[in-house]
């Protein structure tokens, strides 16, 4: 694994403890869900823009859920799936709670170089 994906992996790890409800007593718990490595662009990316450049991630399950209830924001009705889905937003980390399955996901995307935490989702 290269140094910046480590880190990058690193980074999000860190953000999900510190997101997590859990006690420093409870153990870790295993993540589901998928990720991608892209470009800048996450939908029709231009031609000759980087396609390695960022760490897309898609929690689902119990971490979506832990990381939905542990945000400290308001749940808005996601204009983009109008269903009455609600979505919480820290910076440009989106959770998202179904409104008719009750499933939990979170999108995000880390920028390995600038290690930055983006926008992991298209409307």
């Amino acid at each position: 694994m290269s140094a910046p994906l480590s880190v990058s992996l690193g980074a999000a790890f860190t953000i999900l403890v510190m997101a997590s409800p859990l006690s420093a007593e409870e153990r870790s718990q295993r993540l589901a869900g998928t990720y991608a490595l892209g470009g800048r662009t996450l939908i029709d990316p231009p031609a000759g823009e980087a396609r390695n450049t960022h760490l897309y991630i898609v929690l689902e399950g119990s971490s979506a859920r832990d990381v939905y209830r542990a945000m400290n924001a308001d749940a808005v009705r996601d204009a983009c799936l109008d269903d009455g889905s609600l979505t919480k937003s820290v910076g440009a980390m989106q959770c998202t709670e179904a409104a008719t399955t009750k499933r939990y996901s979170c999108a995000f995307a880390i920028d390995i170089a600038g290690q930055k935490i983006e926008g992991g989702a298209a409307c």
